[in-house]
């Protein structure tokens, strides 16, 4: 399964801080890097994309099982103010499949929210700036979920507790998006939530170690050398990793 994912507010020829929240582009740009891997674990291929405005060649790509463009909010909503929801576009063709991916992060989310304390959902805050997000224009015929994690901002209610749970939220994403592939149960197919961390941590660490063994792998190679020892390649002994050997 591969999914777009939008680097909100980033752009590759720009300073973050050029568009969205303060220091919301950075949070969210490494929110999406803790994502992809503990995605991969699971079966997904995450493919990200600059959200800066722009048509970039990631959006004509047809393969994409989803779209997901995460975001925090502004301090705009008054002191002390505290909340998240998601969205979809209001004119989707895929309305049906986009409500099934937002219910999945919907249902994980709350789940995090409660167990650490999080903010509280606001719905009401919906705009038509999500409604009609640009991203989702660019991305028309595949299903897609805009979500607004909760008020980021430095000195924001919510700035220390995103952070604090950067690799839960990470986790939450990567679990909803492999939900919603068929590639990972529900909850109430399977585990509890805690048997659930573990044993994604343990595949993610999995997945982590593999890639690792295979960055070595590639590196050796590359130099000629033996790719399991390290040791100068013999023909006459094949290798004994059935990776190396696929």
């Amino acid at each position: 399964m591969r999914a777009l994912v939008h680097r909100s507010h980033h752009s590759s020829s720009r300073p973050d801080g050029w568009s969205g929240a303060p220091d919301e582009a950075r949070y969210i740009g490494e929110l999406i890097d803790r994502t992809i891997p503990i995605a991969a674990a699971l079966g997904v291929e995450i493919v990200t994309v600059d959200g800066d405005l722009e048509v970039h060649p990631e959006f004509h790509d047809p393969g994409y099982a989803a779209f997901w463009a995460p975001h925090y909010e502004s301090d705009t909503h008054g002191p002390g103010g505290s909340g998240w929801f998601w969205g979809r576009a209001a004119r989707s063709l895929t309305p049906a499949e986009d409500d099934r991916l937002g219910a999945i992060f919907e249902r994980r989310y709350r789940e995090l929210l409660e167990r650490t304390g999080g903010p509280g959902e606001r719905e009401d805050w919906m705009t038509v700036n999500v409604t009609d997000y640009y991203g989702f224009r660019l991305s028309r015929t595949v299903p897609g979920i805009l979500t607004e994690l909760g008020i980021g901002a430095p000195g924001a209610r919510d700035h220390d507790w995103l952070r604090a749970h950067q690799d839960e939220i990470a986790q939450v994403i990567a679990l909803s998006l492999a939900e919603y592939g068929g590639l990972w149960p529900s909850k109430e197919e399977q585990m509890d939530p805690e048997q659930e961390r573990r044993v994604v941590d343990a595949i993610t660490e999995t997945g982590k170690q593999v890639a690792a063994s295979v960055a070595v792998y590639v590196t050796r190679a590359q130099r000629g050398l033996d790719v399991e020892t390290g040791k100068p390649f013999d023909p006459s002994h094949p290798p004994i990793d059935q990776r190396v050997r696929a």
